[in-house]
């Protein structure tokens, strides 16, 4: 079985947790961010039960073109988003968003590859893949 996820909008990352001295929480944002990964999830899996198997995640991560950089300058440039954030947090906000969506945890993931890159429309797109001994 196959699933793929495109959630509209600049891609977002994990955000390390706040405390207050006594308990930690996630920030506001980190609740926007899941939640919203996680409303687009549930659209994609409909009725079918979080998966079991392991999984083979890939993830193209879409940032939108600076503004300095000019159309005709575009076609020249390598197309990649080297700035921050990075690859792996991008990876452990989805792993973490959807827990008991689309997977049971995010352990199940024994596989993951996240490509960051510019684009005219924002957004990131998710494959998911059991993956087959």
């Amino acid at each position: 079985m196959s699933i793929n996820i495109t959630i509209p909008g600049k891609p977002c990352a994990w955000q390390r947790a706040r405390s207050n001295g006594k308990t930690r929480f996630d920030s506001a944002t980190q609740k926007q961010n899941k939640a919203n990964l996680a409303y687009f999830a549930g659209e994609a899996m409909g009725s079918t039960p979080p998966l079991e198997a392991p999984l083979s995640v890939r993830i193209v991560a879409i940032w939108p073109w600076p503004k300095s950089l000019s159309p005709k300058k575009r076609l020249t440039h390598h197309g990649f988003f080297t700035g921050r954030p990075d690859g792996d947090n991008v990876m452990k906000l989805v792993g973490d968003a959807l827990n008991d969506i689309v997977w049971r945890d995010d352990s199940q993931i024994v596989e993951h590859h996240v490509t960051k890159v510019y684009g005219d429309k924002p957004r990131t797109i998710i494959s998911i893949a059991e993956v087959l001994s």
